[in-house]
């Protein structure tokens, strides 16, 4: 298996995978979650064709994180689709670290959604009383919030964790993270700590 940093010409890693994969004279390449533009040079060297591996059922998730969206959207199938890779070919969507900010002001599905389609990375926070707070393991309620501003902390349970208004119903954290502190179970957090997101 062939896994260079870069593919560019006239670098190290890209002319010794060149070099090497050319030597293989293959009849199809098969490329999985690369994510970026493979060069004409690359794209030229099977004799039959190059494919792409793409984790959705295109074209709705065109995306380079077409998991996290499919999570994020609440899709109920998603699945692999084959391409042909031709010159030009390129994701422009990528996960962004701001996609990770939860968003209050949404329904409290779309924020569990949202929240599990970036476990890992970027992860979930939100700024509370001015600090960036990890934000680990959601769950929705059926606790009515259509009343309270979203993000308002509206209870405190020792099982669920910590519950955010949403627009429609609470969220619910089961762990907490302040800046450069470790995790800790809702409930523990929440002492003492302000009541809004």
């Amino acid at each position: 298996m062939l896994q260079p940093t870069t593919l560019r010409k006239d670098t190290v890693d890209g002319d010794a995978f060149y070099a090497a994969f050319k030597d293989f004279a293959v009849d199809v390449a098969v490329v999985v979650a690369y994510g970026r533009l493979v060069p004409q040079r690359v794209l030229d060297l099977p004799s039959n064709t190059f494919v792409n591996v793409h984790a959705s059922l295109l074209p709705r998730w065109r995306g380079a994180a077409p998991i996290q969206r499919a999570i994020e959207a609440g899709d109920d199938e998603t699945g692999v689709c084959l391409m042909h890779m031709v010159k030009g070919l390129s994701w422009a969507e990528m996960i962004k670290k701001d996609d990770g900010v939860v968003d209050f002001n949404r329904s409290a599905v779309d924020v569990a959604n949202r929240c599990r389609a970036f476990v890992g990375w970027p992860g979930s926070s939100a700024v509370i009383d001015g600090e960036t707070t990890k934000l680990f393991d959601v769950s929705v309620t059926s606790l009515d919030t259509t009343a309270v501003v979203p993000g308002t902390i509206v209870g405190v349970d020792k099982e669920r964790g910590v519950l955010f208004a949403c627009l429609d119903t609470a969220v619910a954290f089961a762990r907490l993270q302040r800046p450069n502190k470790g995790p800790l179970p809702g409930w523990q957090w929440a002492q003492g700590r302000p009541k809004q997101a």
